[in-house]
């Protein structure tokens, strides 16, 4: 009898549709190991980015989100991801996915497979194929495995998970969760199915989680934010314009998600009728992100009270806040702004310039407020040789696509996976980032590092475009540095 329904578990694995939605567990490293143990979140930018994504992609309301995973270890993140998620040895039909981005692998470059593997009992578990699943999926416990196939997720979406600077976590496997757990796709819709039904790549599994991860519940459209005490104003700006664009697309109604920040004088509600979005806050320049770069017919900016402030808060309508803010009289005056792209301040012949700001994620990865737009036009020009000044340390910098492109240690530029804010549907304006591999411990952050004291979000950082070669005291050009592949 077990072997019978095993068969049919098998032959309605490609064709059985999934129920009207599953809950969807995204389990993550984008904590960086820095993550309290008394709190589920640590990377708030990326977990709006991936709330952002289900709410536009399937139009789900809930997620259930944990990012203490113990980073660039799929042995040991793998163990808590059993302890979370144990085999319960029988065979159920599909009722949970469960998302899990451990590094190495999750980004491009990679050779491991991004699979998403079926267990018997009735979890769908969606990642890379990196070992991370040795101990939550034993051999015997998989009902059939599949290979993600990008392009057809690009054909459902018209999202473009080819591009470089894409991360295959937020980009890929989460919205193969979504499409799968709303029933939008079915497994060949967007995979390969393996010819065994077995992961490819396995570890030794020979420990068990220390601790138990514990999710927590997030709605996607309603974020509540305090201005940390510690961060620049200017930080917080640029952490609002990344998380755009998961929230817009063209020629569709929009979704109205709600950012409230915490303020007492000067309120302002901000409205984005482009994108959907709703900022009310103080007018510091925080909600720059949410007109900077839109046509202004689409914007609407109205003073609020304390009062009504408290009641949008309490409010669970995000249509009806929508429409009653339209309903009130404008703001006396232009809302505060600040710069969130970067702008040119030396130009000559043979240099030219640029200073931005910098926002520093969880493992040292600088991300800028230099647009690839921006790059674009200084290649073009002929300014290929780039060195980068941040935190009084100067490097030059050589251009990759991907981590995998680059040798440990090494300073590369490369076109971010996250949006600048502006009319922006397919992440076509996004941030130029600044980082190194990272496999020896390094990453951006560290190579900018002067007296024990890294590089903090909201600092400036300057681009130096140069038609001859960088030459720095105590450096090499990047000519001798990276050789042909560079000047190419």
């Amino acid at each position: 009898m077990f072997s019978f329904i095993r068969v049919l578990l098998a032959a309605s694995l490609c064709h059985t549709a999934l129920c009207a939605q599953l809950p969807v567990y995204l389990f993550t490293d984008f904590g960086g190991g820095r993550t309290p143990v008394d709190q589920a979140i640590s990377d708030w930018q990326t977990t709006i980015e991936l709330a952002g994504g289900a709410r536009k992609t399937a139009g789900i309301d809930l997620l259930f989100f944990n990012d203490t995973a113990t980073p660039l270890n799929p042995k040991e993140a793998g163990a808590e991801l059993a302890a979370a998620f144990p085999y319960e040895h029988h065979i159920a039909p599909l009722h949970t996915v469960v998302v899990h981005v451990i590094d190495p692998g999750v980004g491009n470059g990679s050779d491991n497979p991004r699979a998403i593997v079926w267990r018997k009992d009735g979890i769908l578990f969606i990642g890379p194929d990196n070992g991370t699943l040795s101990a939550a999926c034993p051999p015997d416990s998989i009902a059939g495995v599949w290979e993600i196939d990008a392009a057809r997720i690009n054909a459902i979406t018209g999202n473009d998970t080819e591009a470089g600077g894409t991360f295959h976590g937020r980009d890929l496997f989460s919205i193969a969760a979504y499409l799968l757990a709303t029933n939008k796709a079915y497994l060949d819709d967007i995979g390969t199915r393996y010819p065994k039904a077995d992961l490819r790549f396995r570890l030794p599994v020979s420990s068990k989680a220390k601790t138990i991860p514990r999710f927590a519940p997030l709605y996607t459209d309603r974020w509540h934010l305090i201005q940390p005490p510690h961060e620049p104003l200017i930080a917080t700006a640029y952490y609002l314009a990344i998380i755009q664009w998961p929230l817009y697309r063209e020629h569709t109604p929009q979704p109205k998600v709600l950012f409230s920040v915490e303020g007492s004088d000067d309120l302002i509600a901000i409205v984005n009728r482009k994108t959907g979005n709703i900022y009310i806050g103080p007018d510091n320049g925080l909600g720059s992100a949410f007109f900077k770069g839109f046509d202004q017919r689409d914007i609407w900016v109205t003073q609020v009270s304390p009062a009504l402030h408290r009641h949008l808060d309490e409010s669970s309508d995000n249509e009806g806040l929508f429409q009653l803010l339209l309903e009130l009289p404008p703001y006396h005056k232009a809302p505060r702004e600040l710069d969130l792209i970067a702008h040119v301040v030396t130009d000559t012949p043979e240099q030219r310039t640029l200073e931005g700001i910098v926002w520093i994620d969880a493992y040292g990865n600088i991300k800028t407020t230099l647009t690839n737009q921006q790059l674009s036009q200084q290649l073009e020009e002929g300014y290929r040789n780039i060195a980068v000044t941040l935190n009084g340390i100067t490097h030059p910098v050589r251009l990759a696509n991907s981590f995998a492109e680059v040798s440990p240690g090494e300073a590369f530029l490369y076109v971010g996976s996250s949006a600048a804010a502006g009319d922006n549907p397919h992440r076509s304006k996004r941030y130029v980032e600044v980082s190194s591999n990272g496999t020896d411990g390094r990453f951006g952050a560290d190579l900018f590092t002067a007296n024990g004291l890294p590089p903090h979000s909201g600092q400036l950082i300057t681009f130096s475009f140069l038609k001859a070669p960088v030459k720095l005291p105590g450096t090499v050009t990047l000519q001798e540095c990276y050789g042909r592949h560079h000047q190419d």
